[in-house]
């Protein structure tokens, strides 16, 4: 058994280290390359080939060094190939060619740097200790998924506001990870060891707002049986999240804003002040500008809250992160691993759809594709119906095909299957193997539909 395959690519070690992935063909210059990374108090995973990376998860991985030698525009195909596959994954390269054009060409397509081979051992391990120091928090790349210009923007964004106390105003539709954004900055902030407090204002009623926020001495209201310490006493030394905020009652936005301004809570029911030190981040999926304008939110708090806003970019304005996020959440969602891809086509429907639920729509998405697929791929036909119908016809999907006819009517996906599979089956005179090939399925599940079609209709398919 190789140590690569001993090795996992998730195992940490404590105090800071981690995995490193060393890829090679050459096993002598794996081994020189793991005595530097474990003198470093690293533990490295050996690949004998950048495709085997591929197939790896590189959530836990702190680095990659990967070696490539005489490939030409293929050593750089593989490199732009692992950028996708790990986009926050810094790539450290060894290679003989070191010419001014390769190392630019290799800088583009996705290495963090590179280093001349045979390498001088100092400057090997000065190398790899300055790419781990700029290394990316390891929660940020854990949480956000993909390297678009969108999530590159949001991430400039959190680390401006991440070591400060300023207030943070999120505008975002529901799905788009507002909540995990202000994790985000909490952990990245000072106050990491401090409480987070989530609270949703459309949850709580409207009579009950100033109680939970601000809470209440035991009798100050009919069935107030014992103290309630509100959400800004929990938060206190931390940070209180206050999700939809344009649900938030006027009587308790008045309140609020005092809190804001003079630091301090009172509860219902009580005369004595409490001091609180709260990092305040709201969110909302309203605009909070055209509820000031209706008289809806007061202005003064609005001022008082939106400091720095971050607008949260829909999944329909970030299309290049969803393959990495399906592989994110097949990862996640997938029984036993049995479902390792995407495939092509289906990806393809699932960048044209409109994500009207955004990252939380796409997750649940993807689980339940999981489920019910009958490989190793997920195909279209494991995707919901309605949206497949939907797309493809906005794609205009058939125009013009001559083997479909543009005057029939919109059929069930369920019989668009069968049609699918009864053509391909005479188009290859009648092989279940070669009908499977021809529409990227297994032989198994091209015989359990053909049997399942001849049973819903009582006779031949």
């Amino acid at each position: 058994m190789s140590r690569s395959s001993q090795l996992s690519p998730f195992a940490s070690q404590p105090g800071g280290a981690g995995v490193i992935a060393v890829v090679d063909s050459d096993p002598v210059a794996r081994q020189v390359i793991t005595h530097h990374v474990e003198a470093l108090g690293h533990r490295a995973v050996l690949h004998d080939s950048a495709e085997s990376l591929l197939q790896q998860p590189g959530d836990e991985l702190l680095l990659a060094c990967v070696a490539l030698g005489d490939q030409g525009a293929g050593g750089f195909e593989l490199l732009s190939n692992l950028r996708q596959r790990h986009p926050r994954l810094p790539i450290v390269v060894v290679s003989a060619q070191q010419s001014v054009e390769w190392v630019v060409e290799a800088m583009r397509s996705g290495a963090a740097d590179c280093i001349a081979k045979p390498f001088d051992a100092s400057r090997f391990s000065a190398m790899l200790l300055r790419q781990l120091a700029q290394r990316p928090a390891r929660a940020i790349e854990s949480n956000f998924i993909g390297d678009g210009p969108a999530m590159r923007e949001l991430r400039r964004h959190i680390d401006r506001v991440a070591d400060s106390d300023v207030v943070v105003y999120l505008r975002g539709e529901t799905g788009s990870g507002k909540e995990l954004v202000t994790r985000e900055i909490h952990q990245r902030g000072p106050r990491r060891r401090g409480p987070f407090v989530a609270v949703n204002c459309a949850a709580i009623p409207h009579q009950l707002q100033e109680s939970e926020f601000f809470g209440h001495e035991r009798g100050a209201f009919t069935g107030a049986v014992s103290a309630h310490r509100g959400k800004f006493e929990q938060a206190n030394n931390g940070t209180l999240f206050l999700d939809e905020l344009g649900e938030m009652s006027p009587s308790t936005q008045a309140v609020l804003l005092r809190v804001l301004e003079e630091r301090k809570v009172q509860r219902v029911g009580s005369t004595t002040v409490v001091p609180i030190n709260v990092r305040v981040i709201c969110a909302t999926n309203r605009d909070l500008e055209a509820e000031v304008a209706a008289g809806r939110f007061r202005q003064d708090l609005y001022f008082r809250l939106a400091v720095y806003r971050i607008d949260l970019p829909p999944l329909r304005n970030r299309t290049e992160d969803i393959a990495a996020l399906c592989q994110r959440f097949l990862e996640q969602s997938a029984p036993g691993g049995a479902v390792v891809r995407m495939s092509q086509s289906a990806l393809e429907i699932l960048k044209a759809w409109s994500w009207p639920g955004n990252v939380r729509e796409l997750q649940n998405v993807v689980h339940r594709a999981s489920l019910i697929a009958s490989g190793p791929e997920i195909l279209p036909m494991d995707l919901p119906p309605s949206m497949v119908n939907a797309v493809s016809v906005g794609m205009g999907v058939g125009k013009g095909d001559p083997l479909l006819d543009d005057n029939e009517p919109l059929l069930p996906f369920r019989e668009i299957e069968r049609r699918a599979i009864l053509r391909a089956m005479r188009a290859v005179g009648g092989s279940v193997d070669k009908a499977a090939k021809a529409l990227g399925l297994s032989r198994a599940t091209v015989y359990r539909r053909l049997v399942e079609f001849a049973s819903e209709r009582g006779s031949e398919v």
